[in-house]
């Protein structure tokens, strides 16, 4: 699997160019375990990224394997058979309802049909499109392409669609671009009504920050390096602004306006990501990996007014550990997403990425030419 970390702040969208560390993608331990196939996908971050394409060519160039950027329904497709494959052998398919969630993009996903569900309910909502934020991708349609329809597109029953899925356009990233942006309408409000005059006062303390002066450079960029601390104010307004973005979304691809997808309202969810998803991050906060609206509430209490170097000692500790710029922004997302789709629970399934997806989908592997493999052994 091929993970990218994307910078924040480009001209084109919440996900800016892939960062030159964004992979450790060794050809020698794929010989090193003599694979008869290798199959490498790249996701959300290298379709948006201004740099993306580049970057899978080097990836294929330098790792000598076929990596291919996928649309956002195949990845959510990977996403479910990942965690379908990690779910108790004793749960059928029909009752697993995937979450997986990156930098760039998350997908909500169930199979058709699911016990319980009918028709009539799947058409009230599922919010994806085959086409999501795939524009960027370079993958051929396959069998994934176009599994997930909107309700416009599937308004009849015809069952040539595998699954429903809720799909996002914006992940980590996204989500802490919208806290950044929160934080810069608080100090140019704070500035106006200070008279409008450069360094005129200082913000209130437990407001945005500490005796900060405020003017138009502050105004424009602040800190945007970091958001933390981040006082209860921020993250309530943080909640309600990933929510209206998820309804326009979900509005966009034909769903119910306000009307969250059948299919996951008052469901136990499973959700799957490595060790820098937002999963991992709330279940470390938790002390648990399951985990309930109520729960995770409580857990991001434990986040707020809180400095870089406190949260990074507490949940940042690791050498590949994402900033922790990212952490109130990472939880906020997984509760609004929970709350907005009336989740009954979410339980965590470490995985390295979506490994154990692209491990039983068999149309990804494409057999060696023979000249490479001929090379190769003399």
């Amino acid at each position: 699997v091929a993970e990218g970390k994307g910078r924040a702040g480009a001209d084109n969208g919440d996900v800016g160019a892939v960062s030159d560390d964004a992979h450790d993608f060794r050809p020698e331990y794929t010989r090193a375990t003599t694979p008869v196939a290798i199959a490498a996908v790249a996701t959300a971050v290298f379709r948006k990224a201004p740099n993306g394409a580049a970057y899978v060519e080097r990836l294929r160039r330098e790792a000598g394997v076929p990596v291919s950027r996928i649309s956002q329904a195949q990845e959510a497709e990977i996403g479910f058979l990942t965690a379908s494959s990690l779910t108790p052998i004793t749960m059928p398919n029909e009752d697993v309802v995937s979450w997986d969630s990156g930098d760039g993009s998350f997908q909500i996903c169930a199979m058709r049909h699911a016990r319980g569900q009918g028709a009539a309910d799947e058409a009230g909502g599922s919010g994806g499109s085959g086409g999501g934020d795939g524009d960027g991708s370079d993958a051929g349609g396959g069998s994934l392409e176009g599994i997930v329809k909107s309700d416009q597109e599937d308004s009849s029953d015809d069952g040539d669609s595998a699954l429903r899925c809720l799909m996002g356009d914006f992940g980590n990233v996204g989500a802490l671009e919208m806290l950044q942006g929160l934080q810069r309408e608080k100090r140019r409000k704070a500035w106006q009504d200070e008279g409008g005059a450069e360094g005129d006062g200082e913000e209130e303390d437990g407001d945005i920050g500490i005796g900060v002066a405020v003017g138009p450079e502050e105004i424009e960029h602040g800190d945007d390096a970091t958001p933390n601390p981040v006082p209860p104010a921020d993250i309530e307004a943080l909640l309600q602004r990933i929510k209206a973005e998820i309804e326009l979304g979900h509005s966009a691809r034909g769903g119910r306006g306000g009307c969250p997808p059948a299919f996951v309202r008052g469901k136990a969810v499973t959700a799957v990501g490595g060790v820098n998803s937002m999963f991992k991050l709330a279940s470390d906060v938790v002390g648990d990996n399951f985990m309930t609206v109520e729960i995770l509430r409580a857990a991001i209490l434990k986040t707020t007014c809180r400095s870089d170097e406190e949260l990074a000692a507490a949940w940042c500790r690791r050498s590949d550990s994402d900033p922790p710029s990212l952490v109130v922004p990472k939880l906020c997302l997984m509760l609004a997403v929970m709350e907005w789709c009336g989740m009954a629970s979410c339980t965590y399934q470490p995985t390295l990425g979506s490994c154990p997806g692209i491990l039983v989908a068999n149309h990804l592997y494409q057999e060696e030419p023979a000249e490479r493999r001929r090379t190769e052994s003399d």
